[in-house]
């Protein structure tokens, strides 16, 4: 039986800083999004297939928890590679889309794409997914689909078939 796993349904919200408020979906920030519960309650319908998002390149910089050098070299390895970001739930082919906050950096806080300044600026969410779901059943696209439907959430969906243009 083919799984639905190399599709990922992304609860997203972006963040206000370097992109337009759009104002007709519910950020973080506002009173409208899920509470703890809610999201645990959602969590738990889908067999614990929610994650929680960290964008993949925070391992490379020292103010992050999941701070780890070993894990930043091979991320800095394995950046430009397709089957990467394929690989990893959170993450997108390509970080402009997430308005580059957390590209990975080289140990002397300069990041992949130049910016001398990364290490200083730190890794944000930015425009990556606050939440995944990695749908391994119908049931869990239906209950991703009602969920953002009920708390008016933008829904995105990742599968391995777009195109490095975003489509």
């Amino acid at each position: 039986m083919r799984t639905l796993s190399i599709f990922g349904i992304a609860l997203i919200s972006f963040a206000r800083q370097g992109i337009a408020d759009i104002g007709c979906k519910c950020l973080p920030s506002e009173s409208c999004w899920p509470s703890k519960s809610e999201w645990t309650a959602l969590n738990e319908s889908i067999s614990g297939q929610l994650i929680e998002s960290t964008p993949p390149a925070a391992a490379c910089y020292p103010s992050q928890p999941s701070y780890n050098p070993s894990e930043c070299d091979s991320i800095l390895t394995a950046w430009t590679s397709s089957a990467f970001h394929a690989a990893n739930p959170v993450s997108i082919d390509a970080s402009i889309w997430a308005n580059n906050s957390c590209n990975p950096i080289y140990p002397n806080g300069t990041s992949i794409s130049g910016n001398t300044r990364a290490g200083v600026d730190g890794c944000s969410i930015g425009a990556y997914p606050v939440y995944v779901i990695s749908v391994t059943e119908v049931s869990h696209i239906q209950a991703a689909f009602n969920f953002s439907s009920k708390h008016n959430l933008r829904l995105s969906i990742k599968n391995t078939g777009h195109k490095g243009a975003g489509r």
